[in-house]
C-alpha cells in the first residue's frame, strides 16, 4: 500500500504532484496517479517531446499544480509512464533543475523548488507567448510564406480576436 504522500527534501510529508491534481477534483485514493497522468504528449507533433514535457511541468509549477516540495516520479516512471525515451525525461529534469524549478537529490529523488507565485506564471506566459509566435514565423517561413503574407494574416486574426471580445463584453 502506498503512502498518502512522500517526504520533501526538508524532511515535510508533502503530496505527490498527481494527488494535488487528484486532490482538486475530489479523486485522491489510495493508488495515486503518476504526474505523468498530468502529462499529455503527442508524438506526431512537430514539437519535440522534451519540449512538450518541459513547457507542462513549468506550466504546473507556475499555476502551482506541482506546488514547492512535491517530488515528481523518477526519470523511470516517468518515461514509462508517457513512452518516451527515459534520456528524454532525464534533458527535462536537467533543463528544470538548471532553471532553478527542480532539484534532483540523490536516493531521495527530484523535487519541485521553484516559485509558484503570479510572478512566475506572468513570466511563463510571456516566454511562452514569445515562443509560440517564433515557431509560428518559424513554420511560415521554411514553408516559404513572404512576410506580407504572413503580416495580412496575423491582422485578420487581431481583428477576429478583437471582435470576439467585443462580443463577449456585451
Amino acid at each position: 500500500m502506498q503512502s498518502s504522500g512522500l517526504t520533501d527534501i526538508m524532511g515535510s510529508t508533502v503530496p505527490r504532484a498527481n494527488q494535488i491534481e487528484n486532490s482538486r477534483q475530489g479523486k485522491l485514493s489510495d493508488k495515486a496517479a503518476h504526474a505523468g497522468q498530468m502529462i499529455r504528449v503527442d508524438h506526431k507533433s512537430g514539437v519535440p517531446l522534451y519540449v512538450q514535457i518541459g513547457d507542462q511541468l513549468r506550466l504546473m509549477v507556475a499555476t502551482g499544480k506541482l506546488s514547492r516540495g512535491a517530488q515528481l516520479p523518477t526519470i523511470r516512471e516517468l518515461s514509462v509512464e508517457l513512452t518516451v525515451n527515459p534520456n528524454t525525461v532525464a534533458r527535462v529534469y536537467a533543463e528544470l533543475e538548471r532553471e532553478g524549478l527542480l532539484a534532483t537529490r540523490p536516493g531521495r529523488g527530484t523535487f519541485v523548488i521553484g516559485p509558484s507565485d503570479g510572478s512566475s506564471l506572468a513570466a511563463l506566459s510571456g516566454a511562452k507567448l514569445e515562443q509560440l509566435v517564433e515557431r509560428m514565423f518559424t513554420e511560415a517561413r521554411n514553408l516559404g510564406y513572404p512576410l506580407s503574407a504572413v503580416e495580412a494574416c496575423l491582422e485578420r486574426q487581431i481583428a477576429r480576436w478583437r471582435e470576439q471580445e467585443m462580443e463577449r463584453r456585451g
